[in-house]
């Protein structure tokens, strides 16, 4: 099947639907490490658009080897938009990947911080950030209309 082939050549795509095509806002996050990285908006009204609360955007996920990618768009913007980045506590993620029993343990990398690329796009321009990101959430920008 096309998925085998896809893990066979070590390239997954995660999309429900192909990104939206001329989105007013567009972020690609990219990294080489072996953890989950999420971005989410933050619209006018408060609300934290991502993976868990996809209202009005997309999303893909990719995986070429050692290279990850996440990237997220939205079509129609109004008033300001944050964009965050999150990396996930060691114990929240192995919760959220359905390890009930998951204890905090010593993690060599813990204390480390993992590196990432953020790549903002709108229609008027573009702005490449150079992450370093401990567990939690980062607020890493905000994008203006009128």
């Amino acid at each position: 099947s096309k998925a085998e082939k896809a893990l066979d050549r070590g390239v997954v795509v995660l999309a429900a639907a192909g990104l939206h095509g001329g989105a007013d806002l567009r972020a690609e996050l990219s990294w080489t490490t072996d953890e989950n990285l999420d971005i989410a908006f933050v619209d006018s009204r408060g609300r934290r658009l991502s993976v868990l609360r996809p209202e009005k955007i997309r999303v893909r996920e990719e995986r070429d080897g050692a290279q990850r990618r996440e990237t997220m768009t939205l079509r129609a913007v109004s008033g300001t938009v944050f964009v965050e980045v999150t990396r996930p506590e060691p114990r929240r993620a192995a919760l959220a990947a359905g390890v009930e029993s998951a204890k905090p343990r010593a993690n060599p990398r813990d204390g480390e911080v993992v590196r990432a690329n953020l790549v903002i796009k709108t229609a008027t321009g573009r702005q490449t950030f150079a992450l370093a990101l401990q567990p939690g959430t980062r607020r890493v920008a905000s994008v203006r209309w009128q």
